[in-house]
């Protein structure tokens, strides 16, 4: 199944909450044409409208990106085509100029320690309150 960014944003984030179109673009501070664009899948993730995402979502920086780019991809593979190449390294300039954006960000707020977790939790690892390491990989250490 590929679904786009766009339904996923509808039928999973924006739906369940009750919030509308409009609402929404008012709330993350998007244009209401672009989110209706998006929403009907007719318009593609950026890096400018993936910070507002995540921000408004509390997700870590990229995630939608890196929802478009797998859409991207499961369609070129449905139609027989290889992946554009100048396309893979706009998307990994896109994911990297988004993660250093919210870096930076965080280090002007004062946050280089979220930057941290962010990093762990990117690696699959896991620590509890105190700091200790309590699973790597989806393993339960002891």
């Amino acid at each position: 199944m590929n679904v786009h960014p766009g339904e996923l944003l509808r039928e999973e984030f924006l739906q369940p909450r009750g919030i509308t179109a409009k609402q929404f673009a008012k709330d993350a501070k998007l244009p209401l044409q672009r989110v209706k664009k998006i929403l009907q899948g007719k318009l593609s993730i950026t890096a400018e409208i993936d910070r507002s995402l995540c921000a408004y979502f509390n997700q870590i920086s990229g995630y939608w990106l890196r929802v478009q780019s797998a859409h991207d991809q499961r369609r070129r593979r449905q139609h027989g085509r290889r992946r554009d190449l100048s396309q893979a390294a706009k998307d990994a300039t896109a994911l990297k100029n988004s993660f250093r954006v919210e870096n930076e960000r965080l280090i002007a707020e004062g946050r280089e320690d979220e930057i941290h977790r962010r990093q762990m939790r990117n690696l699959g690892v896991s620590e509890n309150a105190r700091g200790r390491l309590v699973s790597f990989g989806g393993y339960r250490i002891r």
